[in-house]
């Protein structure tokens, strides 16, 4: 159990982080603001 909670964490954050991401992604299509893709990458990367 030591190593399986940690790893769990790990890849719930991940899921998080990408649940924001896109999210903010939907949120400017919405209202109609165009972001090229080096903008979304670097809003998943950095989110």
């Amino acid at each position: 159990t030591n190593f399986v909670l940690p790893l769990g964490y790990s890849f719930n954050l991940d899921g998080s982080i990408m649940y924001t991401s896109f999210a903010a992604l939907f949120v400017a299509q919405v209202y109609g603001i165009q972001l090229s893709l080096t903008q979304q990458i670097t809003m998943l990367l950095v989110l």
